[in-house]
């Protein structure tokens, strides 16, 4: 069921309108009963949040969350490429109609990937 709930909010990121109200509810008290519910579902790691739990008043402050100062140090090797985000790089290579990409244990067309299948066959 979750898995089905998660993909439907992720379609709805990608119209205009829908995103607009997910981005109006994620800032407002209403999306607070949900951080604990997240926090767990996506095994976020508490200890490295800048401040405790129940001080973020909506889902939008635990997206954008400070982290501490030592939670994640990024390399000080010139040639080195960083990327301080929560992911994890699960794929590379070519791109093709038929190939399926993995996010967080979920399984994705190409097609629902970049949402336009005129996009996708014509390249």
């Amino acid at each position: 069921m979750f898995q089905s709930l998660y993909r439907v909010l992720i379609e709805l990121t990608n119209g205009q309108y829908s995103s607009g109200l997910l981005k109006h509810f994620s800032q407002s008290r209403w999306s607070r009963p949900l951080i604990l519910f997240y926090v767990k579902t996506f095994n976020l790691n508490q200890e490295e949040f800048g401040k405790e739990l129940k001080a973020y008043t909506n889902l939008h402050e635990l997206f954008t969350r400070q982290l501490k100062a030592d939670a994640r140090p990024i390399t000080a090797v010139p040639s080195a490429v960083a990327c301080p985000v929560d992911g994890v790089l699960e794929d590379s290579g070519e791109i093709r109609a038929d190939k399926k990409i993995v996010v967080k244990g979920k399984v994705y067309s190409m097609e629902e990937m970049l949402g336009d299948e005129l996009f996708w066959k014509s390249t």
